[in-house]
């Protein structure tokens, strides 16, 4: 059987609500592009490189684990990779929140509310949520009267 449109893995984590939601979207984008094919595993985000990845010979990688073993593989193979994790990766082009805009419209729904006080709590040691404590911080300083506290939790 011959191919008729582009064959993609998909390396996103089925066992958080991230991962889910990454899914759903692409689902979505699949009703609207049916000739294209997929293959998908369940998986944590954690969880060591497929084997089947090794010898992948598709078109293309969406990929949300930036270890550097599942990176070189995934570049081994060929393909066209888009990375959908936090961290940067020369050659690679990243898809993620923008950290700004979240925190603009949070910091907007709640002083709409009449808030002044405010605390953040995020996961110590990841690059996301120190990102947007720090746009929250920046937005919540060009408001009169607003106060910020932080709290960390393990990952």
């Amino acid at each position: 059987m011959v191919r008729k449109g582009p064959h993609v893995a998909i390396l996103i984590e089925t066992s958080t609500a991230y991962g889910r939601g990454l899914l759903r979207g692409v689902a979505e984008y699949l009703k609207l592009h049916p000739t294209w094919s997929v293959y998908v595993d369940e998986r944590a985000l954690g969880d060591p490189v497929p084997p089947w990845l090794k010898n992948w010979r598709g078109d293309g990688i969406l990929i949300r684990d930036s270890g550097d073993r599942s990176m070189a593989l995934a570049k081994a193979s060929g393909a066209a990779i888009v990375n959908l994790g936090e961290q940067v990766i020369s050659g690679i082009p990243l898809i993620r929140s923008d950290d700004q805009i979240i925190t603009d419209q949070i910091a907007e729904h709640l002083s709409q509310r009449g808030f002044r006080n405010f605390g953040y709590v995020g996961f110590k040691d990841r690059n996301f949520s120190k990102s947007r404590e720090h746009c929250f911080r920046q937005v919540l300083a060009t408001q009169e009267r607003a106060t910020i506290a932080s709290f960390e939790v393990p990952d």
